[in-house]
């Protein structure tokens, strides 16, 4: 982390990059780090390859905060990836993150595949918010009631409101802390875990009516097609919103949600409970993530990629 601070603060002009189909992690880790930097004197853009989804848009709004979806060549002297497993999931930014000179990686996916040149990984650690708390401490940067809302939502997004098994107690000590320096923590909540977009409910209600259960009821599996966000009148994006619902099921212990991101590409979301590690699911296909939240990508129709995910999943139950 030592050489990570002096990188930081030795550079001028930073870059900042977050995973595609962002999450609540990646966007509040992106802009509490462009707030935290730029409170330190620095030049910093965010860069995020797909738009912010509807119901987190709030969090850059709060603050006025600036991004770009178009890579700009500013003279950048550092480029950070947030909350990103590995290079292509940079998406458009991949080729400009691996073909600069200084690099810095900060996430906390176990099957982060290293892929800058000083590399922070913390598999332990709840969220990438709480890495760049972490950060924070050692390298003595200001936390300004701002930054802390951001951060706490970082946190409670992928804790999924303290209740996921990677809350620890130092994610608790870590939120206290923020709360204690401003973080307006209920209406983060609310934005966050009570408050649904029109098209999540209408996409929340087709999944609740035809989802399929698997071995003895262990196994829940919802598909979405592009067809049915069609039909539905919503978007790929309101879709990321209901990846817990499958796992939500009496019983689940491995929830599955296949969408369709492209042409007969579907994103699967694998959520597990208990036992089941979900990274071993998503590795049989390339993917990766954490223990109880991975992902993966399939091709194929939609029975064929049905057929094969649970069939895997049902090797592992």
């Amino acid at each position: 982390m030592k050489k990570v601070i002096d990188l930081i603060k030795s550079a001028e002009n930073i870059s900042l990059f977050c995973h595609i189909n962002c999450d609540g992690d990646a966007v509040g880790s992106v802009f509490a780090l462009k707030r935290i930097l730029e409170e330190f004197g620095k030049s910093v853009t965010a860069f995020i390859d797909t738009k912010i989804p509807e119901r987190l848009k709030f969090m850059p709004k709060l603050y006025d905060a600036e991004y770009l979806t178009v890579y700009e060549d500013k003279g950048f002297d550092l480029f950070i990836a947030l909350d990103c497993g590995d290079l292509k999931r940079l998406g458009e930014f991949a080729e400009v993150f691996e073909n600069a000179e200084n690099t810095i990686s900060i996430d906390h996916h176990a099957s982060n595949s290293r892929f800058a040149k000083e590399n922070v990984v913390v598999a332990d650690a709840s969220a990438t918010g709480e890495i760049i708390y972490d950060l924070t401490q050692m390298g003595n940067f200001l936390i300004s009631k701002e930054t802390a809302t951001l951060l706490y939502g970082a946190i409670a997004s992928d804790t999924g409101s303290f209740q996921y098994q990677n809350t620890s107690s130092k994610t608790h000590m870590i939120a206290s802390r923020l709360i204690e320096l401003g973080a307006d923590s209920v209406m983060m909540n609310k934005k966050l875990f009570d408050t649904l977009m029109v098209n999540e409910i209408k996409i929340k209600g087709y999944a609740m009516s035809n989802f399929q259960l698997f071995a003895d009821g262990k196994i829940c599996f919802v598909g979405i097609t592009k067809e049915t966000m069609e039909k539905v009148g919503c978007l790929y994006e309101d879709v990321e919103g209901i990846s817990g619902f499958p796992r939500s099921v009496d019983g689940v212990e491995i929830g599955l949600l296949a969408k369709e991101w492209k042409d007969n590409i579907f994103k699967i979301s694998i959520r597990t409970n208990n036992y089941v590690d979900a990274t071993v699911l998503a590795g049989k296909f390339g993917g990766g993530g954490h223990i109880k939240a991975s992902g993966c990508t399939r091709e194929g129709s939609s029975d064929e990629v049905k057929g094969k995910i649970v069939k895997a999943a049902k090797e592992l139950i």
